[in-house]
């Protein structure tokens, strides 16, 4: 078995950007950078992230302006919440979280529809005073009514993301985070956010098999921005290589 690591490279195949992006994931997160690229079993138990990576922040960086806004929904469907959140993404390439719409139809006597849902989140839209660019607008490309309904009432389009195994989509935003990139506005709109992030976790009764499972309750400001994070890898730098992608789940489940 091959336990060498980037450090017996005495060929010098790793490049300078490679080792720079070590350097910020062995600064930002060491047990990340100790599993991805010293090759340690690190577990973090059930939880699948972690949460001192998420930075709040009380207002925006004087020094590093938005340049562009993105929106990403995870629509809900008869009992399922519905959120969208606003983020923008700094010069130097820091993800803030901005603004969180968000609702649940649970307790409602009267659930909204995608005719009531789709002119509340343009509203929201319209709400945001930044000056700067949009970049995408993501959504799951299994939602169909509401991508409708945007291009019929506002012949807005919004991008379908294609879904992939938890797994995977777990990691862009991981390694996301191992940079130290991900902040949000430390409002009350926003904890909803942050709340469903703290109690995300991985299934205990698949968590020891090949393919774990998450807990799929009360995560949709989490699939939003796993949504973002995928649709704009290119757009971010964010790269997941399949050898990566199978080393997630011993990393998640500390096998």
């Amino acid at each position: 078995m091959d336990t060498s690591t980037y450090l017996d490279d005495q060929l010098g195949i790793t490049q300078e950007q490679q080792l720079a992006l070590i350097e910020t994931y062995k600064k930002n997160d060491p047990e990340y950078y100790k599993w991805l690229y010293l090759g340690k079993i690190i577990g973090l138990g059930t939880n699948v992230y972690n949460m001192n990576l998420f930075h709040p922040l009380t207002k925006l960086f004087d020094d590093d302006p938005l340049v562009n806004l993105y929106f990403s929904i995870d629509a809900g469907h008869i009992n399922s919440a519905t959120t969208c959140l606003a983020i923008g993404v700094t010069a130097e390439g820091k993800v803030i979280l901005l603004h969180t719409y968000y609702y649940s139809p649970e307790h409602q006597s009267r659930k909204k529809a995608p005719s009531d849902l789709v002119p509340e989140i343009k509203s929201f839209e319209g709400s945001m005073h930044y000056q700067v660019p949009i970049g995408k607008r993501t959504i799951d490309s299994a939602e169909g009514a509401l991508r409708n309904k945007f291009v019929k009432e506002y012949n807005e389009v919004w991008h379908g993301v294609a879904k992939s195994d938890e797994a995977t989509m777990i990691d862009y935003v991981s390694s996301l985070l191992a940079q130290g990139r991900v902040y949000y506005l430390d409002t009350p709109e926003n904890q909803i956010f942050i709340k469903q992030h703290e109690q995300y976790q991985w299934d205990e009764k698949t968590v020891h098999s090949d393919n774990p499972k998450v807990v799929k309750e009360n995560d949709h400001t989490v699939d939003a921005f796993k949504y973002f994070a995928i649709d704009n890898a290119k757009m971010l730098g964010l790269k997941v290589a399949p050898q990566r992608n199978a080393k997630v789940k011993l990393f998640k489940r500390g096998i």
